[in-house]
């Protein structure tokens, strides 16, 4: 079985952690119903695609060669719903992997401070505290995603940092291929729970770059959803040979 959820908003993924806060270096709990949910599914896979509008991926992207649409098709997708929420890159992926608001973990821009995530656990602390035999793996091309998922005292097991390559479009065509190899090799590891996260960043660059109406920041969202659709397909085919679960959400 794969389960979709697609949600196109910068908080998208707070429901999955239950942030109550505690003093730094103390884990925070996930609430019952959301550990049940998480911790139950046999491989998780989370995709973050930065800078990405809901408008211009029904514009240009909303096609059956784009991931966007599987994924859309697949499950539900909202659009943001949240205000008064800090819109910077930094904040908002503080808050999608802690689950609370800026107002709380104290994030207010792109340099990157270790302890807000002391006081208020990423997910990857959260899995590694409570259920440390799920594997838990960052693939980014923006080193603020791998330090904090290196950071809160209990960092994610494979923390894969992709450089700068030529262009945004090869370097998230890079962050695609080490994903797809992640998925792949499930298939020989049929026993291991996995959480994955696969961050995009080309989007967002060509939308600072270029602006959100360009024809840069278009063909942007066009090679993201393409790059999804390699994601989803490798993740049909190791659902085949293992009968995995799997639960994807896409998010910005």
């Amino acid at each position: 079985m794969i389960t979709t959820k697609k949600f196109l908003s910068g908080l998208a993924v707070a429901g999955l952690v239950a942030g109550t806060g505690a003093a730094v270096g103390t884990p925070v709990g996930l609430s019952a119903a959301t550990a049940d949910w998480l911790l139950a599914a046999e491989q998780v896979l989370l995709i973050g695609t930065d800078g990405t509008n809901l408008s211009k991926i029904l514009e240009y992207a909303y096609n059956e060669d784009s991931g966007f649409k599987t994924a859309m098709d697949w499950g539900i997708t909202g659009a943001a719903t949240e205000v008064n929420h800090t819109t910077i890159s930094g904040p908002s992926w503080s808050t999608i992997l802690t689950g609370v608001w800026d107002d709380k973990h104290g994030v207010i821009n792109n340099v990157f401070e270790s302890a807000p995530y002391n006081s208020w656990p990423t997910v990857f602390n959260l899995i590694e505290y409570y259920k440390p035999e799920i594997q838990t793996t960052v693939i980014a091309d923006w080193d603020y995603i791998n330090q904090m998922s290196a950071a809160g005292g209990y960092p994610a097991d494979n923390n894969l940092y992709v450089p700068f390559q030529n262009n945004w479009a090869d370097t998230d065509a890079e962050v695609t291929s080490q994903t797809i190899a992640q998925i792949l090799a499930t298939t020989t590891n049929p026993n291991i729970d996995n959480f994955i996260f696969s961050y995009q960043v080309q989007a967002d660059e060509a939308g600072h770059a270029y602006g959100g109406g360009s024809a840069e920041y278009a063909q942007a969202v066009i090679n993201v959803g393409g790059n999804i659709q390699q994601i989803l397909d490798a993740v049909a085919y190791a659902r085949a040979e293992t009968g995995d679960d799997w639960s994807i959400i896409i998010t910005t």
